[in-house]
């Protein structure tokens, strides 16, 4: 229904007034989808036995539903609905630096395309995207976002790719 992470953060009751005044606006339709978000999904655990986070995906581990939810479309059918809704608060505090982030927001997607379990037109959206955003944005960013910090791990994630060494787990380092 909202996604505090764009806005810098919501607090639970501001979610929950969100909710409140707007759930019963949603269209209660169920939409088929090929890949769930994370911060929203609710999963039946007799389909997702077995399956687990990958743990190639380290810290914020970012992409990891899109990853997890492609494995898990395999085995049974992903939909979304207004009737099922929440808010992601998108709590500012826990969250990886800026350059990790920027590094992750390259080197994951590549690693989940050549696993196959990102759709490639999620993958070239989400590259352009987040590279575009964060070059525009660098100069004047938004207060809660480290705009520089993703940028220069953007760069690094890309300078990696040419030379052939791009590893997630390298922000573990960083």
């Amino acid at each position: 229904m909202a996604d505090g992470v764009r806005h810098g953060g919501f607090t639970v009751e501001q979610a929950l007034d969100l909710i409140a005044r707007e759930a019963d606006r949603l269209d209660p339709a169920v939409i088929p989808r090929e890949a769930l978000y994370g911060c929203n999904m609710a999963l039946g655990t007799a389909l997702a036995g077995g399956l687990r986070f990958d743990e190639a995906l380290p810290l914020y581990g970012w992409q990891e539903d899109i990853d997890f939810t492609t494995q898990l479309a395999r085995r049974g059918r992903l939909v979304s609905s207004g009737r099922v809704t929440g808010v992601h608060l998108g709590v500012r505090g826990g969250r990886t630096s800026g350059r990790r982030l920027g590094y992750s927001q390259v080197a994951n997607i590549v690693y989940l395309l050549r696993k196959g379990t990102i759709p490639v037109h999620l993958a070239n959206r989400l590259f352009w995207q987040n590279l575009a955003a964060n070059v525009l944005r660098a100069p004047f960013p938004e207060p809660h976002i480290d705009r520089a910090g993703r940028l220069a791990g953007n760069l690094r994630a890309l300078g990696d790719l040419v030379l052939g060494r791009i590893d997630p787990r390298k922000i573990e380092r960083m």
